[in-house]
């Protein structure tokens, strides 16, 4: 069973020119996703200190791995989905805004025949 890695790596880096208002800011989000035949495992670790918004954070930002099968599927972690077209739910994050919505939970899609779809959060 082969098992492919990737990742990346994106920087901000800010500072302020006026004299009465002096900040610098800095934020570093490395992300590493590892990938089987029928699983992903995604990982971004952050390192914020300080932030341009928000508070300061340093560690484990986002976990989740996700698991496919035929006629069914596990995202366990922090789930980003949209679901109704986005207006019931719309699971995301912006990075700029430092806004993120997304629970930590399970989700668990069962195909019932072609049909019907069973979708269930936890």
């Amino acid at each position: 069973m082969a098992v492919t890695i990737n990742g990346g790596i994106y920087s901000r880096y800010g500072e302020s020119v006026q004299i009465e208002d002096q900040y610098t800011y800095l934020e570093n989000y490395l992300t590493v996703n590892f990938q089987g035949s029928s699983w992903n495992l995604n990982t971004e670790f952050a390192y914020n200190e300080p932030p341009e918004y928000g508070v300061k954070f340093s560690g484990i930002r986002t976990l989740s791995l996700n698991v496919i099968r035929d006629s069914w599927s596990l995202d366990a972690g922090h789930i980003i989905a949209v679901f109704g077209n986005g207006l019931a739910f719309n699971f995301f994050e912006d990075k700029s805004l430092a806004f993120a919505n997304r629970p930590f939970g399970l989700r668990l899609d069962i195909a019932l025949n072609d049909q019907f779809q069973m979708m269930t959060l936890f």
